[in-house]
């Protein structure tokens, strides 16, 4: 796909609920908000074993995943597809390989656990956890499936979920996991790690990308300063990230002044 510059292997794919074309160019060229959408419905149309774009020669189903040094999306067939189409582009690695291979077949990084068990303790000592309700990795059992979320609590009378984002995530076990969350009535907030928003000219990594998009543009993340406040005012500090006319900002804000959108998932700033 890569050689001295980008090249566009698979150069258009249709949208089979409109039928529209969408060329390399046009998915390069779009506005981010527009390729999150597009990021979104492949992957959701994936997971529902039902195609939504597909490649315009073979017609199989396809992706828009984003090169890893250019950060530029491209299209990008799921695996199965033809070999023989002239414009096949390899066969993809499976979630699960992919996570399988973060930590060398390590569960989780020791920052990982580290951070849930601070998330646990700072919950535990906050005044608008119910007692006895914070709960550090176990599993979550209905009917509807089985998650193991990093830590759960009920804060303020509603159940809450925090996952801890550290490593790369892909983003159909991000949709995976919302989706149940949501499905269940659990609020969710993704919470990251001494997050550093990139230079004006640098973007976020893909999975990063995926929860600021899934918090209505907002990304949460726990720092040192963070810890530090939250066990001496016993209550859960976050810093909040944002972006206006294309400048990151920031602000310390409680759990409590979260809000949630009809999905479950917390913003503070619009």
């Amino acid at each position: 796909m890569i050689s001295g510059k980008f090249k566009r292997t698979l150069k258009r794919a249709v949208d089979l609920e409109t039928m529209r074309l969408i060329s390399s160019d046009d998915l390069m060229g779009m506005h981010k908000d527009d390729y999150q959408v597009i990021r979104r419905l492949a992957t959701r149309a994936r997971l529902d074993r039902r195609p939504r774009y597909v490649c315009d020669l073979c017609g199989h189903p396809v992706y828009a995943p984003r090169e890893a040094r250019s950060g530029l999306p491209y299209w990008k067939h799921h695996p199965g597809a033809p070999e023989n189409c002239p414009w096949w582009t390899g066969t993809p690695s499976g979630v699960d390989a992919v996570s399988g291979r973060q930590f060398d077949g390590a569960q989780e990084s020791p920052l990982h656990a580290k951070i849930k068990a601070i998330v646990g303790e700072l919950l535990t000592a906050d005044v608008r956890t119910k007692p006895g309700s914070v709960i550090v990795d176990e599993y979550v059992v209905t009917e509807g499936g089985r998650r193991r979320p990093d830590v759960r609590a009920v804060y303020d009378d509603v159940p809450v979920v925090v996952e801890v984002q550290l490593a790369t995530t892909q983003i159909p076990i991000i949709l995976q996991r919302e989706d149940f969350y949501a499905n269940e009535a659990f609020r969710l907030l993704w919470l990251t790690w001494n997050f550093q928003p990139p230079q004006a000219d640098g973007r976020l990594l893909s999975s990063f990308e995926d929860i600021y998009y899934s918090h209505n543009k907002n990304l949460f993340s726990m720092d040192d300063e963070t810890i530090h406040i939250s066990r001496q005012e016993k209550k859960v500090f976050l810093r909040a990230f944002w972006t206006r006319e294309n400048l990151w900002m920031s602000k310390l804000v409680r759990l409590s002044e979260l809000n949630w959108l009809a999905s479950g998932r917390a913003f503070r700033f619009r």
